[in-house]
C-alpha cells in the first residue's frame, strides 16, 4: 500500500522534459544518423544531472511555442545523436526557414544542438549559432535577452519550479527543456496576456473545482479554428479519439448552463463571453481570454 502511495505521488509530481540523450552505440560519436532507437532524442521525467542555472523565456507564449517545438523534434525519428555530426539538424532547419515541421531527412544532433535549432524555430530566425554548447550557453542566451536566468537551489534540485519552456543546463555537461509546469509554478495571480496555456488552464480549473493538472484534454482538432489563443502546450487537439471531451470543458459548459459535451466550440465561447460582457465572436480571441484571466484574478 504505501508502495503504490508512494509511486502515485511521483507519477504525479513528475515534471516532462526533452532532451537529446545518447546515440544508438551507447556513445556520442560515431552513430548512424537518424534516431535508431526511438530514445536517442525522447521525452521523459526532470532528473537531476548538476545543473547550475534555468533560462526562462521572458514571454510565456514564446515558452509554450519552444516546449511545443522541442516536443516535435524529440517524436521525430528522423532525429539522432551524434557529436559528430551534431550540427546536420541546424543545418537542415536552416535551409527550411527554420520550420520544425520539415525534419524530412535522417539527420543528428546533441542537446545543446536541439536546444540552439528549437529556439532558432521559435523566433523564426538565427538566435543561436551552430556554434553553441553547454558551456557557453549562458552567453548566447543572455545576449540575445529573452531569458531571464534562474539560480536560486529551488529551481536546480526539482522540477517543483519549473515553468513550461525552462531551460535546464549543466556547463560543459547536458541540457534539458522543461515540457510543463512543476507543481509550484503557478503564480498567485495570472499574467493578462491573452493565452490561454497551463496557468490559465490550472486557474480554470481551480475555480470550477475540477483536477487540476494544467491540460484541457480531447478536444476535436477540426476546433482549432475557434480556439487561437488556446496553447498546444495546455490544449489537447484529436483528429479521432476525443470522445468524452474535458472533464473541465464540462464543468464550464455546466457553469454557463450550455449543453454540456466537453468540447470548446463556438456556443460555450458565446456563452462565456456573455457571461464576461464582452463581444460575442464565438472565438477564443485574445480579448476573450484577457476578460477571462482578469476574471480569474478577481476570483482568486
Amino acid at each position: 500500500m504505501a508502495e503504490d502511495k508512494i509511486r502515485k505521488e511521483r507519477i504525479y509530481m513528475a515534471v516532462q522534459c526533452g532532451w537529446a540523450s545518447i546515440g544508438e552505440t551507447g556513445n556520442g560519436r560515431n552513430n548512424k544518423a537518424g534516431d535508431q532507437t526511438g530514445r536517442e532524442v525522447k521525452v521523459g521525467e526532470w532528473y537531476q544531472f548538476g545543473q547550475k542555472a534555468v533560462y526562462r523565456w521572458k514571454s510565456r507564449s514564446n515558452a509554450s511555442r519552444y516546449a511545443r517545438i522541442i516536443k516535435t523534434l524529440c517524436k521525430n525519428d528522423n532525429i539522432g545523436y551524434d557529436m559528430n555530426d551534431r550540427t546536420t539538424l541546424y543545418n537542415l532547419l536552416a535551409k527550411n526557414g527554420w520550420d520544425y515541421t520539415k525534419v524530412n531527412r535522417k539527420v543528428e544532433c546533441d542537446c545543446s544542438q536541439l536546444v540552439a535549432c528549437a529556439i532558432n524555430c521559435t523566433m523564426g530566425k538565427a538566435i543561436c549559432s551552430s556554434g553553441m554548447w553547454t558551456g557557453n550557453i549562458n552567453s548566447q542566451l543572455m545576449n540575445s535577452g529573452l531569458f531571464d536566468k534562474l539560480t536560486d537551489s529551488k529551481y536546480l534540485t526539482s522540477g517543483t519550479y519549473l515553468k513550461v519552456g525552462d531551460i535546464i543546463n549543466a556547463p560543459d555537461h547536458h541540457v534539458i527543456s522543461c515540457l510543463q509546469n512543476g507543481s509550484g509554478a503557478t503564480n498567485t495571480k495570472l499574467t493578462i496576456d491573452g493565452w490561454w496555456g497551463n496557468e490559465t488552464t490550472k486557474a480554470t480549473q481551480k475555480f470550477l473545482g475540477t483536477k487540476v493538472d494544467g491540460y484541457v484534454s480531447n478536444q476535436p482538432k477540426k476546433y482549432k479554428k475557434f480556439l487561437p489563443r488556446a496553447s498546444e502546450a495546455a490544449w489537447q487537439f484529436k483528429r479521432i479519439g476525443y470522445k468524452g471531451g474535458s472533464l473541465m470543458v464540462i464543468s464550464m459548459q455546466k457553469w454557463l448552463n450550455v449543453k454540456a459535451n466537453g468540447y470548446m466550440g463556438t456556443t460555450t465561447i458565446k456563452a462565456l463571453q456573455e457571461k464576461l460582457g464582452i463581444k460575442e465572436t464565438g472565438k477564443l480571441d485574445i480579448d476573450t481570454v484577457k476578460a477571462w484571466q482578469r476574471y480569474l484574478n478577481k476570483k482568486k
